[in-house]
């Protein structure tokens, strides 16, 4: 959620749950928000002027704001044809296609498959949306390059990122298991968007050593 002339948002994170708020820049305002029949959310704002109802925002925008258009380990970018691709390092689990040669695989996996023996490493993904939280674990002490090493450390873990999407880098948020509804930011020309990184084998990071964290290690247990 990023700031509008209308609302002041919020982000409330502790050790029991994260969510958005927001509160009125102006007050009074008359707002609504409303499920359409067709599963669209929409916000209106009452115009005083012209005494009725103005559009303020509506969700989903496009595809890619549809919950987990992708498939997991996949980042959806509308600008795209087609606008689903596996994360680097990952491949479809399905190798079945359409009419189109695009693949059916709702699903990306690492190729060839970590056992996380031989050492991993992250590849950094500018102007990304923030994954679900499924399974994850936030440190606001932690800066990024610890929050790097505590991954490292835990074979589980899949990416991470800084609470923060400014040059502080501090806050620690870690994800583990399969990675859900990642979107491309930039492309979209939405907003700004978060550095994600993402765990990949140690052969991506020599590969790709311009889009990766500064180092890789093999984990301790």
């Amino acid at each position: 959620m990023s700031p509008n002339l209308a609302f002041v948002p919020s982000l409330v994170h502790n050790e029991d749950e994260i969510y958005y708020s927001y509160e009125p820049l102006n007050n009074p305002i008359v707002t609504r928000l409303t499920l359409e029949h067709s599963g669209t959310v929409l916000r209106v704002i009452w115009n005083e002027r012209s005494t009725k109802w103005d559009t303020f925002s509506f969700a989903p925008a496009d595809k890619c704001d549809q919950y987990g258009q992708c498939g997991a380990n996949s980042i959806c970018s509308i600008n795209k044809t087609p606008i689903c691709e596996c994360l680097k390092g990952f491949s479809p689990e399905s190798e079945g296609t359409d009419s189109n040669n695009r693949s059916l695989s709702k699903k990306c996996v690492k190729e060839p498959p970590s056992n996380c023996q031989n050492g991993d490493g992250f590849l950094k993904l500018g102007g990304m949306s923030l994954l679900d939280f499924i399974e994850f674990k936030l440190n606001e002490s932690m800066n990024l390059k610890e929050c790097e090493m505590e991954c490292l450390k835990n074979c589980s873990s899949s990416a991470y990122a800084s609470t923060k999407s400014d040059e502080q880098e501090q806050g620690c948020l870690m994800w583990y298991g399969d990675l859900i509804d990642m979107r491309d930011l930039l492309i979209s020309g939405q907003m700004k968007g978060h550095d994600i990184y993402i765990r990949v084998l140690a052969f991506w990071v020599h590969e790709h050593p311009t889009k990766t964290s500064l180092t890789w290690a093999n984990p301790k247990h």
